[in-house]
């Protein structure tokens, strides 16, 4: 592990440049043989679906349906996020053909295949539901590093500590110090996924999901303010798609409680 980390942080010094008192990062793309985007993207799937399939196996769910759901959901989220990436774009004949990825596709892809997997599996459908919805913090967390490594989905423009300068190929963005959007986010969602094993492993709530859901939606929605595709505009897609999230998380809330107490 000492090794790995070591020649993490030998990669890391030869892209990114720390300067002055400040820390202001300075980040040349030139220097990456391809795209670090790729690997996070991939690492995203790799690391949160191993974790949800662990989650799944230790909460009694059949091997193969823990197996077919990691698969199901990565071809669901690539398409819708790929799907959405184009759908939102200024020019979609253009987008088609990019290899761009929404984030916010991607996770609609999570939960469309879990909706899928949980209505043939219906004896798995809640431990499914949730072990995806503890993941997807992790996931999002990896895949934003991508973006602060490359420059894309960039923050607004800002001088202070911490900012960013990109400069190379790779940047969509450079020699504009720019607000780390993208790494705040990383941080957010990681911390709301450590949150979420705190709830669900240690406080044993009964409303993980629900709360986790309606967290990220808001977490999401607050930190695409400090986008530089936000400027000008009163409110983006990515916050009208979390605002949507929340209100029909709080509608299947409500018709859940509503039946709960129908029963009783």
């Amino acid at each position: 592990m000492t090794n790995v980390i070591t020649i993490v942080m030998v990669v890391l010094s030869h892209v990114i440049i720390v300067r002055d008192n400040a820390m202001n990062f300075i980040i040349n793309t030139d220097n990456y043989a391809f795209s670090p985007y790729a690997i996070t993207f991939i690492s995203s799937f790799i690391i949160s679906f191993l974790i949800a399939f662990i989650i799944l196996i230790k909460n009694k769910v059949n091997k193969n349906v823990a197996m077919l759901s990691s698969f199901i959901n990565f071809l669901c989220s690539i398409y819708c996020a790929y799907l959405f990436s184009v759908l939102t774009a200024d020019d979609m004949v253009e987008q088609l053909g990019k290899i761009s990825f929404s984030s916010i596709g991607g996770l609609i892809g999570v939960a469309v295949g879990v909706i899928v997997l949980g209505q043939i599996y219906k004896e798995y459908r809640t431990k499914l539901i949730k072990a995806y919805t503890l993941v997807i913090p992790l996931m999002y967390s990896i895949s934003k590093m991508g973006c602060f490594l490359v420059g894309c989905c960039y923050g607004i423009e800002y001088s202070g500590a911490f900012s960013v300068t990109y400069h190379g190929r790779f940047a969509a963005c450079t020699g504009i110090e720019l607000f780390p959007v993208q790494l705040l986010e990383s941080v957010v969602f990681l911390i709301i996924f450590l949150f979420g094993l705190l709830l669900e492993y240690i406080i044993k709530s009964q409303k993980t999901v629900i709360i986790l859901v309606i967290i990220c939606a808001i977490s999401k929605g607050l930190l695409d303010f400090l986008r530089a595709s936000h400027v000008g505009i009163v409110i983006s897609v990515n916050q009208v798609s979390c605002l949507v999230v929340i209100i029909l998380t709080m509608i299947i809330q409500f018709r859940y409680v509503k039946g709960c107490d129908s029963d009783g």
